[in-house]
């Protein structure tokens, strides 16, 4: 496991002698784990519909798989960056569902949209559905896409072990929306 342990062994002071060094502290082990077995997950984006028409609402705009080994993680937030022509201000009333079950909303779309969960989804191991809709309501014959690249932009933790991890990300299906 880590330890950490301190020592001091020297003082400097003016008009005063200092005896007894080195003073050491005990070493304390801070983690012991037998089996590592911290969890895994692996996002991989779905592709979702090419084109939309503005004023529509309810569109799934982004879906991604999460598949998690060895333990169950309890995914906390997630951060998309919004990229393309379309003004993010006309992809309003966004809701993040996790296995069908709305876990958190945005007023509309930024550069950096980011979902926090309150209290964090628990994703048991095996496979979760992760979807993101949105209300498109202008900028015809623009583009965007809700864009998951970096694992950092995920605040996921091992429930077992209560540390967090970072997920592999696939990210080559997604899909690049164009509004009609």
């Amino acid at each position: 496991g880590n330890t950490i342990a301190w020592s001091l062994t020297g003082v400097t002071a003016t008009g005063a002698t200092v005896t007894g060094l080195p003073v050491t502290g005990n070493t304390l082990t801070v983690t012991s784990v037998s089996n590592p077995s911290i969890s895994t997950m692996t996002l991989t984006a779905n592709a979702v519909g090419s084109t939309v028409d503005a004023g529509s609402n309810s569109v799934q705009v982004s879906s991604w798989t999460a598949n998690v080994s060895n333990s169950k993680v309890r995914l906390n937030n997630l951060q998309f960056t919004f990229v393309g022509s379309a003004n993010a201000a006309d992809v309003r009333n966004l809701r993040l569902m996790v296995n069908g079950t709305e876990v958190a909303t945005l007023v509309q779309a930024s550069t950096e949209t980011v979902f926090s969960i309150p209290g964090g989804v628990e994703l048991n191991t095996g496979n979760s559905t992760i979807q993101l809709f949105a209300d498109v309501m202008g900028s015809p014959n623009r583009t965007f896409t809700f864009s998951l690249l970096q694992p950092y932009k995920v605040n996921a933790v091992d429930t077992q072990y209560n540390t967090g991890i970072s997920p592999s990300i696939t990210s080559t299906n997604q899909t690049t929306i164009t509004i009609n």
